[in-house]
């Protein structure tokens, strides 16, 4: 976090990856309103060929390849969405894999745990050795 990162380096290497192959899709509003969107992939791009495409919905987060609904981050389709509107992708990834929320469970002590006879007596783990 001091280096200024928001999400775990893992992820963030995977966002990297989708943000590079949403540069070659196409995203075509159905509606600014409800932030519907058609993404078409293209398997060669520079001849305009079409490959898939999938209907992306930026409000309720959800792309028809699975991805952002399953993770709860964007995919490249729904990044492709989001960066036609201008809207920061990182927006869409959930507070869950954010390393704020994740150094929050390590604010609390956990409470030890008690041995199998008595949950109330907690073993002196010098004494287990």
């Amino acid at each position: 976090m001091a280096g200024g990162h928001i999400v775990h380096p893992d992820l963030r290497t995977k966002l990297q990856l989708f943000v590079s192959h949403s540069n070659s899709m196409n995203a075509t509003c159905f509606s600014r309103e409800q932030h519907l969107f058609r993404v078409s992939e293209y398997s060669r791009p520079l001849e305009g060929i079409q490959h898939n495409a999938y209907v992306v919905d930026l409000r309720q987060r959800t792309c028809q390849c699975g991805v952002f609904q399953t993770f709860k981050y964007p995919c490249s389709h729904a990044i492709a969405a989001a960066s036609s509107v201008r809207i920061p992708y990182m927006d869409f990834v959930d507070p869950v894999y954010l390393l704020q929320t994740v150094f929050k469970v390590y604010e609390k002590e956990f409470p030890p745990i008690g041995n199998e006879c008595d949950p109330d007596i907690v073993d002196d783990p010098i004494d287990l050795f």
